[in-house]
């Protein structure tokens, strides 16, 4: 406590000897925000392609067609049928070649060429 002409004035010390420097502010640094979180929604998770499956191929001149199963996880089996430059959804059949037996489809986007003896080959 100190004494100025018999009147008592208590002069507080600050609790570490750098607050002053930190009460002036010389760099003009403000506080940190609160972090919101954002919720996560549910077409913001990525989720794999369905898989393919061909059932079978038609040939019925001058169309082409093909039979196949859509898994997809958590889901019923669904089966198509389309034809080239046929779309179903995310799943587009680009080219059906009957004497390989394979089916060329772009599926969410991703081109992959399906047969009866592999699951699935990537596509060019």
């Amino acid at each position: 406590m100190l004494s100025l002409g018999g009147v008592g004035v208590a002069i507080a010390a600050p609790d570490t000897p750098y607050e002053s420097i930190a009460a002036r502010n010389a760099f003009g640094l403000r506080s940190v925000p609160p972090i919101q979180s954002t919720p996560v929604l549910a077409e913001n998770v990525w989720k794999p392609p369905p898989d393919l499956k061909i059932t079978g191929l038609v040939s019925v001149p001058p169309t082409k067609k093909v039979t196949f199963y859509v898994l997809e996880h958590g889901k019923e089996p669904k089966s198509y049928v389309l034809g080239e430059g046929e779309q179903q959804g995310d799943i587009e059949v680009v080219k059906i070649d009957g004497s390989a037996q394979t089916v060329r489809v772009k599926n969410q986007g991703v081109y992959v060429v399906l047969d009866f003896k592999t699951r699935v080959k990537l596509g060019e």
